[in-house]
């Protein structure tokens, strides 16, 4: 079975996103993080007013806008902290 990771989007109000992708790619103040199963422990800053790619089996694609906060992958999960995202 091919490894997968979890994202989970956090606002203050609720979970607003809990599912699993092959890829994550996240605009961080840094400059943009590419995450795959198996990525090192990890957090960063996300910039401001960014947009989230996750890709699932290679080709579906969603699109997640995220209004700041931080980004922390770890043991494959993928935790996002915001004040807000759009789905």
């Amino acid at each position: 079975m091919k490894k997968k990771l979890r994202l989970r989007i956090i606002t203050q109000e609720r979970i607003a996103l809990d599912t699993t992708a092959d890829m994550l790619i996240v605009r961080c103040q840094t400059g943009d993080w590419g995450l795959m199963p198996g990525h090192e422990t990890m957090s960063s800053v996300l910039a401001a007013n960014s947009l989230l790619r996750v890709l699932v089996d290679g080709e579906a694609e969603q699109t997640v806008k995220i209004y700041g906060g931080l980004a922390q992958i770890a043991n494959d999960v993928v935790t996002i902290l915001t004040n807000n995202a759009e789905i």
